[in-house]
């Protein structure tokens, strides 16, 4: 393989500037860093894929996503025609996870059929989730000022999701991206605005259902859980009860032959959670990665030096004691403990949907130590 024609990639370029300043500008205000981001993502894409593109950091599974896209592009399948066409895609999908290759398609119909085109729409998505991630900061963790717009860079540039978004046609930018919606819609719920999160929820539910179909129930495993530890009022009893209903309706859509196959497939293939933990949290090594993972040299290198920060930041939103808080630490708890027993999914690529949590922690433990050192203690020398 190599580099595509710089000419196919203008048109993806500009859309992933174009799209980055408006997104960027839309939260900042800031002329400068909304050009300057939206530069630096463009010509990071155009560099990557017009000169270094030679197919080392690539996958079996996005391979299998780029290919059978081609063939139902082909086929004209759209969101329009998905009635007609549901069988042919639940048969190339082999089950319920079928969006990313709908949204392979659409990629191509915008940028061009190429590795690239699905790519760019993956960029584009990164501005949402720092978008979105920075209002939910604001709202349940108290960011304000100069800081929200730093943590908005922070996210917008955080390496695991550059890189992941960079490089590979994964679906995993947008399972971060839906997570994330949904949590969002969750703050919501937990005020008690439960018509408003519905509204959010169920169609981005159902998309992140075919995406990755058992985070819509491990999330709803997260509410329960975090409205179960907790004073019990009147309003958390019919909060809870609600919740309850979800969670058996998304049990109900799931199917028991789907929950009993799940079961028994975590118990062939479970692992020590202690082990399993660190694996999960720690992989992988930098520098000691396989070549097709190389690129995450640098995003593992970053994400080790911050562990600290992390611990710190998960204790900070902990004493929050907040509704929200509770259940945006229940939440990664609940995914944590999946994986840190499920052997077959403890690489890297499974925990991007969890990178806007694991930067909530890094930033706000790093902002906690940084306000401790700059916060002045009373001189014990009396001055004459």
């Amino acid at each position: 393989m190599h580099p595509f024609d710089l000419v196919k990639l203008i048109w993806p370029s500009l859309g992933i500037a174009v799209s980055g300043f408006i997104i960027c500008f839309a939260y900042t205000r800031s002329f400068s860093i909304s050009f300057f981001s939206s530069l630096i993502k463009a010509v990071f894409f155009i560099t990557y894929f017009g000169f270094f593109f030679d197919g080392t950091y690539t996958f079996l599974d996005d391979w299998v996503y780029y290919n059978e896209a081609i063939f139902l592009l082909h086929k004209h399948v759209t969101l329009f025609n998905l009635a007609d066409n549901w069988q042919l895609l639940l048969s190339i999908g082999g089950g319920q996870n079928v969006l990313y290759y709908l949204f392979n398609v659409y990629a191509f119909k915008i940028f061009g059929t190429g590795y690239y085109a699905p790519v760019a729409l993956n960029i584009i998505l990164t501005g949402f989730i720092a978008y979105i991630g920075s209002r939910l900061a604001e709202k349940e963790f108290y960011l304000k000022d100069d800081f929200r717009i730093v943590f908005f860079i922070f996210l917008l540039f955080y390496p695991d999701i550059l890189a992941w978004s960079n490089i590979m046609n994964g679906k995993d930018i947008l399972v971060l991206l839906l997570e994330l919606i949904l949590i969002y819609a969750i703050s919501h719920f937990l005020r008690g605005k439960v018509l408003r999160f519905l509204l959010i929820a169920m169609p981005f539910g159902i998309m992140l259902f075919f995406t990755r179909f058992y985070a819509v129930f491990l999330m709803a495993i997260a509410v329960l859980l975090s409205i179960i530890f907790t004073s019990i009022t009147w309003r958390r009893m019919i909060l809870l009860l609600v919740s309850g209903i979800m969670a058996f309706v998304i049990l109900h859509f799931l199917g028991i032959d789907t929950l009993l196959y799940s079961y028994h497939d975590i118990l062939r293939k479970f692992v020590n959670p202690v082990y399993g933990f660190i694996r999960f949290l720690f992989t992988p090594i930098p520098f000691h990665s396989e070549k097709s993972y190389a690129f995450l040299n640098l995003p593992s290198l970053f994400h080790w030096l911050m562990m600290p920060f992390l611990f710190l930041g998960l204790i900070y939103i902990y004493r929050l004691k907040t509704p929200f808080s509770r259940f945006f630490v229940f939440y990664v708890f609940v995914f944590f403990l999946l994986y840190s027993v499920y052997g077959e999914l403890q690489g890297p690529r499974h925990r991007i949907q969890l990178d806007y949590a694991l930067a909530v922690f890094q930033f706000y433990g790093l902002l906690w130590v940084m306000k401790s050192l700059i916060v002045k203690k009373p001189n014990p020398i009396p001055d004459y």
